[in-house]
């Protein structure tokens, strides 16, 4: 089923893009649409900035972190953890 959007782009833009796209080629419609069925299928922005799901394990590590479980020490800032790494040196 087909919907209706209105895309909105620079007004220089438009022309360039109706140019780079005539004879033969996609119109602007159809253009449009080839990175929304991109994302879909690959689970990922066509530009190149990843949408990954993690796994199981990652996502148990994440929860993990939250929580406070399995840390080796908890800081009340990024100021007392940089001191702490940098005494270490």
């Amino acid at each position: 089923m087909l919907g209706c959007k209105t895309l909105r782009m620079d007004k220089n833009l438009k022309p360039e893009i109706h140019r780079s796209l005539s004879n033969p080629g996609p119109d602007l419609s159809e253009y449009s649409a080839l990175p929304a069925g991109q994302d879909v299928r690959d689970k990922e922005l066509p530009f190149g900035a990843a949408m990954e799901i993690p796994n199981a394990e990652t996502r148990q590590a994440l929860q993990d972190t939250l929580e406070g479980k399995g840390l080796s020490r908890r800081y009340s800032s990024f100021d007392e953890m940089m001191k702490d790494i940098d005494a270490d040196d």
